[in-house]
């Protein structure tokens, strides 16, 4: 009687512990196929995130070469944009040191400077335009004259580069130099 017991006993453990295990069972099979389906959907989000981030670098791409394109072009603006500055300047001539009289006439008064201090023979008519422009504090404005042509800054000697022109400034007192654009002027310092 006590075997039989403890046999139904154990039978009934036994089916308990299947019936346990059964239900264990079922619910990790639930858990797992949840998280399958987690995962899942995990790695459609990061398989979407992936090409997303793809796209963003192909376009990143292109903005970049739009950006070095851009850039090129700009310093290409700018060199030219210099070329035209100084080509439109190659007929200038900066005179510095001569004093400033009320009502003066620019022309004459360059024309007499030059013949006089600098031994250069220029003419009223090789002059197209002349006027004082803004100065250092303190010291003369200088005046900036424009010549016909090259030809004619050539012919009268007047310096086609700074060098030449420091030799005046020493030899004179007064000196002129060749109209250089700010871009230009930075080369020379």
């Amino acid at each position: 009687m006590v075997a039989e017991t403890v046999t139904k006993l154990l039978l009934n453990f036994k089916d308990e512990i299947g019936t346990n295990l059964e239900k264990l069972g079922d619910k990790y099979k639930l858990d797992i196929g949840e998280l399958r389906e987690r995962i899942d959907s995990l790695e459609l989000k990061n398989d979407a995130l992936r090409e997303q981030l793809a796209g963003k670098e192909k376009s990143l791409r292109k903005l970049t070469e739009t950006v070095e394109q851009a850039n090129y072009a700009s310093n290409n603006a700018i060199k030219m944009a210099n070329y035209n500055e100084q080509y439109s300047r190659k007929n200038n001539i900066k005179i510095y040191g001569v004093i400033e009289k009320e009502h003066e006439n620019t022309r004459d008064v360059v024309c007499k400077v030059l013949k006089e201090q600098g031994e250069v023979q220029i003419t009223a008519d090789d002059i197209t335009a002349v006027h004082r422009i803004p100065g250092r504090q303190g010291s003369p404005r200088p005046i900036l004259m424009h010549v016909k042509n090259t030809e004619i800054k050539r012919q009268r000697g007047f310096p086609v580069c700074t060098v030449y022109s420091h030799a005046i400034i020493r030899r004179i007192g007064n000196s002129w130099l060749p109209d250089i654009c700010v871009y230009h002027s930075v080369l020379y310092r």
